[in-house]
């Protein structure tokens, strides 16, 4: 059997190499392994660690968009959705396809964990592992993103990831994909060690809001679309932040002045005559 390993990457020079190194060790053993990185526009070198480790390279963007451009050349019987920054259980892929397979399953994802010795990051990772046990329970499933495994044919049955949302596209296409008679299930055979750098970049109080925030709007089948879910680590969302503020501070000054342009131009005179009687005395 060949899989397809599809890795979003946007900056992540300092995470991408340990995953390919795992997977390429991983490739040694069966089940066959294609790996693709679609990469984001980045600041540092992750396209060229990308074409070091001689994989795939495709054009990405944001997560969906990136995800979807992969599996597009994507020529595996299974799709594994994995995100840049994650670490891979011992055999994971092999230990993975035998209980995909075993149980007959169409889409699945394998336990989440973290390393972190910070409690509050193990208290939230539990309880993200509970929320993915009780949306297969009240029948909402989600595969989040950073650990996502779905039979190709059912992925592309479904029209792939919704590219106009900015977070929790895994969340809804898992609904879809689940709409279509897709069988769910949570692997327990392996597992991948997510990182803990949201909390430590974005503060683990606005952290946990927002995905709390996020947990109650996938229930309510509520499409997120706002820019401020993007990446992370994208500084150039901050700086499209900034020039929007920026454009609409200009605009609203022009909006002034063109409804208050005889004020401001007889003010304007009235400066200029004072100032000529100045020069004059």
């Amino acid at each position: 059997m060949k899989i397809s390993v599809i890795i979003p990457a946007k900056n992540e020079e300092n995470y991408l190499p340990t995953l390919l190194e795992e997977i390429e060790k991983q490739a040694n053993h069966e089940p066959r392994i294609e790996t693709i990185v679609a990469v984001a526009p980045s600041i540092d070198d992750t396209i060229g660690i990308a074409r070091k480790f001689g994989v795939k390279v495709v054009k990405g963007g944001l997560p969906g968009i990136g995800r979807n451009a992969g599996a597009k050349i994507a020529t595996g019987e299974i799709f594994f959705f994995l995100d840049a920054d994650v670490v891979l259980s011992e055999d994971f892929f092999r230990n993975a396809v035998s209980e995909f397979s075993r149980k007959n399953l169409e889409i699945a994802t394998a336990q989440i964990k973290t390393d972190s010795r910070n409690i509050i990051d193990r208290i939230y990772f539990s309880m993200y592992h509970i929320a993915i046990l009780l949306s297969k329970i009240i029948r909402a499933p989600c595969a989040p993103g950073a650990c996502m495994i779905v039979k190709r044919e059912k992925f592309r049955a479904s029209g792939g990831f919704d590219e106009s949302l900015t977070f929790s596209e895994d969340a809804e296409l898992t609904r879809r994909i689940a709409a279509l008679g897709a069988r769910f299930g949570i692997l327990s055979s392996c597992y991948a060690i997510a990182s803990n750098r949201r909390f430590v970049k974005e503060g683990r109080a606005k952290t946990a809001i927002r995905f709390l925030s996020t947990v109650c709007k996938n229930l309510l089948k509520i499409k997120i679309r706002q820019k401020g879910y993007y990446f992370v680590n994208d500084e150039a969302w901050k700086f499209e932040n900034w020039q929007n503020k920026w454009n609409s501070y200009i605009a609203s000054m022009k909006k002034i002045g063109n409804s208050n342009g005889h004020r401001v131009r007889k003010i304007a005179r009235r400066i200029s005559a004072k100032m000529l009687r100045k020069r004059r005395r």
